[in-house]
This record gives C-alpha cells, structure tokens and sequence, in this order.
C-alpha cells in the first residue's frame, strides 16, 4: 500500500514540472522512497519481543513542516547508526521539497504514545 501511496504521490509531484525536469524529479522521489524502504525493511529483521525494547522517532519532512510519520525501531547497538540515517532521511526530503517546490496538507501528525509488540511485529499506539 506504501508504495502505491508513494507512486501516485511521485506522480502528482511530477505533473507540474517541465519535460525535461520531470525524470530529474522522478529519479529524487524514487531514491527518498528506496531509502524508506530500505529502512523498513532492515527493521523487519529485528523481531519485537518486548516493547520496553524499542522505541520510535520522527521521519521525513513535510513541506509546510513536521514529520511525515513516526517509525518503531529496536533500542539495540544499533540504534544510533539507525537514527543517524533516519535524520539523513529527513534532511533529504526537506531538500527535495525545496528544488522541487512540494506542498503538503500541513497536516499535523501526532507522535504515539508507544510501541507494542504483536506477533512479533512492533506496533505504535495512538
């Protein structure tokens, strides 16, 4: 579902720009979503077992402001090079909004209250 979400949005993204801009743009927003994706998919090889054992953060830039979500990830070893490049993440789409002149909703996302482990898959309540 994220990535039919993702591709519509690419698509709309790309509508207002000029011919020759558009694989430029298109190729920036892929390469936002390959590093979500690549992101996510690293912390499904992290089981959840005990929520005391994860955590969540802020991720990605809105254009009007704020984050775009809020991802679970394991308190582990880990844990520092993986928020490390959730900022990188984020710094990028933040730059992306400014070449390519996004608009979001402006909609704000409130953060959980926590994260819960269900069949093994961490879980964030609101």
């Amino acid at each position: 579902m994220f990535k039919n979400l993702l591709i519509f949005a690419v698509t709309l993204f790309c509508l207002s720009c000029s011919s020759g801009d558009v694989a430029s743009k298109e190729s920036d927003f892929l390469r936002l979503a390959l590093q979500l994706d690549t992101l996510k998919q690293e912390l499904t090889q992290t089981a959840c077992v005990a929520a005391s054992d994860w955590s969540f953060v802020a991720y990605g830039a809105k254009a009007c402001g704020g984050p775009q979500g809020f991802i679970a990830y394991p308190i582990n070893a880990v844990a520092t090079t993986f928020l490390n490049r959730i900022q990188a993440y984020t710094v990028f789409e933040n730059e992306l909004n400014l070449k390519w002149g996004v608009t979001s909703d402006c909609a704000v996302n409130l953060p959980p209250a926590s994260v819960q482990c269900i069949d093994g898959v961490p879980v964030l309540i609101y």
